[in-house]
C-alpha cells in the first residue's frame, strides 16, 4: 500500500497516460462579456454566453489595472489555450485584451481542442464482449433458501 505522499509505479503510469493524451496547449480567442477582474491575481471571467464563462489568467508583465474601462463590456482576449485530458478548457493565459466589435462575434464561443482518446467509444463494448458487471454475475452463489431473518442476522454480524 502507497503512504500519502509516496509516488510508486502505477502513479508515474497512471500520470504519464494523462500526459500523453493532454491536448498541447494552443493560441486562441474569446470574445465575451469582461464579468470578473481579480486584479491582485490576474484573474479574468469572460462569460461567451448565458452560462459559459471562460476563465484566463492574465500573463503581461504590465499589470490588468491598466484595463478599467472594459469591465461589464464585450472584449476579445487572446492568448494560450491550456487544455484538460478531456480536450476541455482549463484555462486561457491572456496576453491581449481588447474591446470588441461585431465582426469578432465568431469567437464568442469557448475553445476545445482535438481529443486523443475517446472514453466514451472505449468504454463500449464490441460484439461478443462481456462487461465487467456480467463477468461478475453467477460467481456469487446464491442463497435462495436463506430466510429474511438469517440475511439480516448476518448484515447484523457485520457491524
Amino acid at each position: 500500500m502507497v503512504e500519502a505522499g509516496e509516488v510508486d509505479a502505477d502513479i508515474v503510469s497512471t500520470l504519464s497516460n494523462l500526459a500523453a493524451v493532454t491536448p498541447g496547449a494552443q493560441r486562441a480567442r474569446v470574445v465575451g462579456c469582461l464579468d470578473l477582474r481579480g486584479a491582485s491575481q490576474g484573474v479574468l471571467k469572460i462569460e461567451v454566453r448565458p452560462g459559459k464563462v471562460v476563465t484566463a489568467l492574465w500573463k503581461r508583465d504590465e499589470t490588468i489595472e491598466n484595463y478599467r474601462e472594459p469591465f461589464n463590456k464585450d472584449v476579445v482576449v487572446e492568448g494560450l489555450a491550456i487544455f484538460r485530458p478531456s480536450g476541455t478548457l482549463l484555462r486561457i493565459d491572456a496576453d491581449l485584451i481588447a474591446s470588441a466589435s461585431a465582426q469578432q462575434d465568431f469567437f464568442r464561443q469557448v475553445p476545445y481542442a482535438p481529443v486523443a482518446r475517446d472514453y466514451p467509444k472505449l468504454a463500449r463494448l464490441k460484439p461478443n464482449d462481456r462487461s465487467a458487471y456480467r463477468q461478475l454475475r453467477g460467481c456469487m452463489p446464491a442463497e435462495a433458501d436463506e430466510s429474511d431473518e438469517e440475511f439480516d442476522a448476518a448484515v447484523a454480524a457485520l457491524r
